[in-house]
Formats: structure tokens, C-alpha cells, sequence
């Protein structure tokens, strides 16, 4: 018994670390953000019906690109946010989400919720590009991203459509909510390097933590 004990008791410690701190605060942006990209469209082999191609009209509302920041530690393994599988929807000429941060080795359904056919390409200096070739309304297309970076996409038939995956080698990042709150839970103690990333801000913005043992650290944060 007591030994069964002294075994469950090895795997909780093992599990979680003995000492561990919250990260926590508000973002704001204070810079001026660039326009999104465009991509290049390209030609459609054998297009018999432009309509199938070119409609419905992209539906445009306000973006609040606070919510598309991303907060995570450079060199902190481990993490609450593990490898896994994720979707970005094509719906009314739009990716969604916009951004998307993942663990390296993490797999990305595209999924056409559109009548009209899409594709989906990349750019990005971490790995080598993509293209996967126009699709119809209810299929998908599946990438694995196993280098990190920021991989860009683009669908090749409507070029105002623009999205990123954000590719992590750390699991311990997130994105502000509604409200513009972040928090990041169970983080090692000592001092670690904070980043707050949005694809359309020339630098990440750098802070440098230190970590309490237990309890939460507030840190806001401006771009």
C-alpha cells in the first residue's frame, strides 16, 4: 500500500512542477497597424463558371486585433498547450481564425464552408511553402506544421483573403480575451522571456519576467 502510495505521489510530482507562477495583465495597441496583405491570384485551370470562383462578396466588420495578439516564452518547454488538431474555416471570402498559434508537429484542417471553391497557400522563411489546389464547399485540406515560425496564408483565387499560423516550439502562450485580459497559468518560476506578437506589427514587443514561485505577476502591455 504504501508503496503504491509512494509511486502515485512520484507521478503527481512528476506531472506538475512543485512551484509554479501565474502571468497576467491587459494589452493594448498603441502603434498603427499596416494594411493586410494582398496574395497573387492565379489562373484557374480549366474555370468553366466565374461564379463559382467569384461570389459571394466578402463580408467586412470591425476587428478588434487586440484579440489577435499572441503571448508566449521563448526558450520554456512544456507548457498547457500540447501539439494537436485545429481548424481555420474559409467562410464569405475569409479565413478564420486570422491567427492561429500552435505547438510545433501540430496538424491545421482548411475547410471550405463557402459555395464558391477556395485553395490555400503559404509564405513564410520557416519552412518549405504549400500549396493546396482550389477545393469545393464541404472539403478539406490538412497541413502539419513541424518548423516554427509564422506561416502566412493566402488562397490563390481571392486574393484579399489573408491568415496566419503562428508556429510555437513552447506551449505556454494565448491570446487576449473580449476584454483584452491575458493570463498565463503555471508558468516555471525564475526569469523568462515575454513576447507579444501580431502579424501586422513590424517587432514583437520584448519584456523580460521574473517569475514568483507562486501567486500571479501582472504585466500589461503595450504595441
Amino acid at each position: 500500500m504504501l508503496k503504491r502510495l509512494g509511486a502515485w505521489l512520484g507521478m503527481v510530482l512528476l506531472a506538475s512542477p512543485l512551484w509554479a507562477g501565474d502571468l497576467e495583465g491587459v494589452v493594448e495597441i498603441r502603434s498603427a497597424l499596416g494594411r493586410r496583405p494582398r496574395g497573387k491570384q492565379q489562373r484557374i485551370p480549366g474555370q468553366q463558371n466565374g461564379a463559382l470562383y467569384q461570389a459571394p462578396a466578402r463580408l467586412t466588420t470591425p476587428v478588434d486585433e487586440v484579440t489577435n495578439v499572441v503571448i508566449y516564452l521563448l526558450d520554456t518547454p512544456g507548457g498547457p498547450n500540447k501539439p494537436a488538431h485545429f481548424k481555420i474555416n474559409q467562410k464569405n471570402r475569409q479565413f478564420s481564425p486570422y491567427v492561429l498559434p500552435v505547438v510545433q508537429g501540430s496538424t491545421v484542417d482548411f475547410v471550405n464552408g463557402d459555395v464558391i471553391f477556395h485553395s490555400v497557400y503559404s509564405q513564410c522563411d520557416c519552412g518549405p511553402p504549400f500549396h493546396l489546389p482550389e477545393f469545393p464547399q464541404g472539403e478539406s485540406r490538412s497541413i502539419t506544421f513541424n518548423q516554427p515560425g509564422d506561416v502566412e496564408l493566402f488562397c490563390a483565387i481571392h486574393s484579399e483573403m489573408n491568415a496566419h499560423v503562428l508556429v510555437l516550439e513552447t506551449g505556454y502562450f494565448t491570446m487576449p480575451d473580449a476584454e483584452h485580459k491575458f493570463k498565463l497559468d503555471g508558468v516555471p518560476p525564475g526569469k523568462r522571456i515575454l513576447k507579444a506578437w501580431h502579424p501586422l506589427l513590424k517587432n514583437p514587443v520584448t519584456r523580460i519576467v521574473e517569475v514568483p514561485a507562486n501567486g500571479s505577476l501582472r504585466i500589461d502591455l503595450s504595441l
